[in-house]
């Protein structure tokens, strides 16, 4: 996976990924799919892709515009684990779950913040609610989070219980569009593909495509 995607996917998974597993600790979780759309600052489209949330499992589909290439992630919260399964290469990795790393820009983000208060559990981390928004029909509360070293601004739905909007301070923004609860998730989504070559997790930027 390059550079580009990386950086990429790592501001996708603050709002599409760690949230989420607010939702399951926060609220009743609930079965759903979505379409995500990562933007620049001057509205260029990114990253595009959909989630599948069944809990425990979530899988991202994600395709960098930039670089022109697709990854999935697929995650299980009761195993704290996740695959990152590459299709052009053919190939899968492994690795767990790093629940104590948690950065606001979503390096390795699992913040498992509550509906009421995003902040609970992080004392390094200054949270104020600045306002009620509306954004597709969905009822959101807008937070700015931040710490010493980053900062986010979330639309948090209040029916969902995790934001389906975040924006950085330089403009570029994530955004939940389509939204489809309660719709059960084939099983095969969340299985890594026949055929697929095991590859160690450092490795996976290094193999070549088929």
């Amino acid at each position: 996976m390059t550079a580009k995607v990386l950086k990429s996917s790592s501001m996708c998974v603050f709002f599409v990924l760690a949230t989420i597993l607010a939702a399951a600790q926060d609220a009743k979780p609930k079965t759903l799919s979505a379409d995500f759309t990562l933007t620049s600052p001057k509205n260029d489209k990114l990253m595009t892709g959909s989630i599948y949330f069944a809990p425990p499992k979530l899988r991202m589909d994600m395709n960098d515009l930039v670089s022109k290439v697709s990854a999935v992630l697929i995650f299980d919260y009761d195993k704290n684990s996740s695959v990152a399964i590459m299709p052009q290469f053919h190939t899968y990795s492994e690795s767990l779950i790093d629940s104590k790393s948690q950065t606001l820009d979503g390096r390795i983000a699992v913040p498992n913040f509550v509906i009421s208060d995003p902040c609970v559990g992080h004392p390094d981390w200054k949270c104020k609610k600045t306002g009620i928004d509306n954004l597709d029909g969905r009822k959101c509360d807008v937070w700015d989070v931040t710490n010493d070293s980053d900062h986010v601004t979330v639309w948090i739905d209040q029916k969902l219980h995790f934001p389906i909007k975040s924006k950085l301070p330089d403009g570029t923004s994530g955004q939940y569009t389509n939204i489809q609860e309660g719709q059960p998730a084939s099983p095969a989504l969340f299985q890594i593909p026949t055929g697929y070559r095991k590859v160690a997790a450092k490795a996976s930027a290094k193999v070549q495509p088929k």
